[in-house]
């Protein structure tokens, strides 16, 4: 199983210039994986006001189906998710997020365990 593309803290800056190719090539997609990413940070972190364990892991789960429907709407890798499945294409995206937003490690590495139980 493929995993997310993770850096050493401190290693990487944010690609400004990533980040917009990015949201040009998946404009529905790229705001529904900032918010996958601020649930997996709740999750991660065990954070949330009268939130459960559960109510984050639900809340992550339903943020991660949203982006798997709109990279879906994107045309992101439909030929490669027929071969490689749901749950490579998601990480292959969050590794393209991981390269342009580096600030994020302790969240990819979670998302890499938590998105293959989804599907």
């Amino acid at each position: 199983m493929n995993e997310i593309r993770v850096y050493q803290p401190g290693t990487r800056t944010t690609d400004y210039s990533k980040a917009e190719q990015i949201r040009k090539r998946t404009p529905n997609s790229f705001k529904k994986a900032q918010h996958v990413l601020n649930y997996a940070a709740k999750y991660v972190k065990n954070q949330g006001l009268f939130s459960s364990e559960k109510s984050r892991a639900q809340n992550l789960q339903n943020a991660i189906y949203d982006l798997e429907k709109a990279l879906d709407q994107d045309g992101f890798m439909l030929e490669e998710k027929k071969t490689n499945g749901k749950a490579w294409v998601l990480i292959e995206y969050f590794s393209l997020f991981s390269d342009t937003f580096p600030n994020w490690q302790k969240e990819y590495q979670a998302l890499s365990k938590f998105i293959p139980k989804c599907f």
